[in-house]
């Protein structure tokens, strides 16, 4: 049941911005719903992907499917329901176009600062004109 809830919940959240737009006849400017879209989209294609087969197999095995069938699919549909959890923020993260590329630069090690070493030189001018030293001798 969280699943459909998730995933219907997110599109409608959509379709609600876009028909709002819509009722007010304005111009629907993508750039600035991208960053929603792509990340409320991409949570429901992950929990589809990852939850979905696993429920549905639930589900039958609930209703009076037997058990041998799908069994193997089974264990390894619910070992990857774990996964849901740990791309949710990776896919929230993701959505952000200056992040990305700061990550994929990481990633890629192809963020390699250039260092390049200039000549420099150095003038000293003293403010103090030099003084002489005298070395008293230790009084005893």
């Amino acid at each position: 049941m969280p699943i459909f809830v998730i995933v219907i919940f997110s599109v409608a959240l959509l379709l609600r911005v876009l028909y709002q737009k819509y009722r007010i006849r304005q111009q629907i400017q993508w750039r600035n719903y991208r960053k929603m879209a792509v990340q409320l989209l991409s949570i429901s294609a992950i929990y589809i992907v990852f939850l979905f087969p696993w429920t549905i197999l639930y589900t039958a095995y609930s209703a009076g499917l037997p058990s041998s069938i799908g069994a193997d699919y089974y264990s390894v549909s619910s070992y990857l329901s774990y996964f849901v959890v740990m791309l949710t923020p990776f896919v929230c993260v993701m959505s952000l176009p200056e992040l990305r590329k700061k990550c994929t630069n990481i990633l890629l090690f192809q963020y390699r600062p250039t260092r390049v070493v200039h000549p420099e030189t150095l003038t000293v001018t003293r403010l103090n004109p030099p003084r002489a030293l005298s070395i008293m001798p230790n009084a005893q």
